[in-house]
């Protein structure tokens, strides 16, 4: 029997207040991708719109061989924006999280 693949992904949209500029968002949003890739081993790329100083949206991803590696994963995520949100430099507006398998390997 294979294994089948699952994969995690999610999108957090965030506000930052304080934010006056472009700059001042990218820098935030910067600060969380550096460290979502490097310290929780995800893919991460910054979709937030081009015209907004203040809000942002971050698109998360991971891979696992089990469902609930992805979804324990996925939940840490969850807890470290919760965290990061505690410290005021942001607001989560809205965060969803979907584990998915993919069993095309298995044919």
């Amino acid at each position: 029997m294979k294994t089948v693949p699952f994969f995690g992904t999610g999108i957090v949209e965030v506000n930052v207040p304080w934010s006056r500029s472009l700059k001042d968002r990218r820098q935030v949003l910067r600060s969380l991708v550096d460290h979502l890739r490097h310290h929780w081993n995800v893919s991460v790329v910054d979709l937030s719109p081009e015209d907004s100083w203040d809000r942002g949206t971050l698109a998360v991803c991971c891979v696992g061989n089990s469902f609930t590696a992805v979804r324990e994963k996925l939940d840490a995520l969850a807890s470290y924006f919760a965290h990061r949100e505690e410290e005021g430099e942001f607001h989560i507006m809205e965060q969803r999280f979907e584990v998915m398998g993919y069993d095309e390997f298995s044919r």
